[in-house]
């Protein structure tokens, strides 16, 4: 049972960090989309 436990935390470390990596690409995304629009 404890290695649910483990197993459960380590998808949700993961869940998190690629949560985070998809945040990251957005926010650069629109970051890029609006210096171009701004030039």
């Amino acid at each position: 049972m404890e290695d649910l436990q483990t197993l459960g935390s380590f998808f949700l470390g993961l869940g998190t960090m690629f949560a985070g990596l998809g945040v990251l690409l957005a926010g650069f995304g629109v970051y890029t989309k609006f210096s171009r629009e701004s030039k």
